[in-house]
């Protein structure tokens, strides 16, 4: 899921990028057109960079929207790693215990009950 939404954001990061710069072009022609009295240039780009500008906004918050998603997605990520972690030192914990009973469950049918009961209790049973 990350991956996905991390492809997102860089498409919007590009497109966002991409209308930046088309912005700065447009506002450097829209100076060049006022240098040269071009009112018809002039009026044209002035719509030209009010659109670039709704466009760079919308694009920007898709941006940080994206990043919020995927800021979430990794902590959710982060929470079951550490969950599938703690259920496996869990579990390596009880076949340890569940192997150590099976080995003094048969150390006592082969070891006579006062040396059965020394070895039980050097191990803590």
């Amino acid at each position: 899921m990350i991956k996905k939404t991390d492809a997102k954001l860089n498409k919007e990061r590009n497109l966002a990028f991409q209308d930046e710069i088309a912005l700065e072009k447009a506002q450097d022609d829209y100076v060049e057109a006022l240098k040269k009295n071009d009112q018809k240039a002039v009026d044209a780009l002035k719509v030209k960079i009010k659109a670039l500008k709704a466009d760079y906004a919308s694009n920007e918050n898709q941006v940080l929207a994206l990043r919020a998603e995927e800021a979430k997605e990794i902590e959710v990520e982060a929470s079951l790693k550490s969950k599938v972690k703690a259920d496996e030192v869990a579990e390596l914990e009880l076949e340890d215990k569940e192997m150590l009973q099976a080995e003094v469950a048969e150390l006592k049918k082969n070891v006579d009950s006062e040396a059965g009961f020394n070895v039980l209790k050097i191990l803590g049973f």
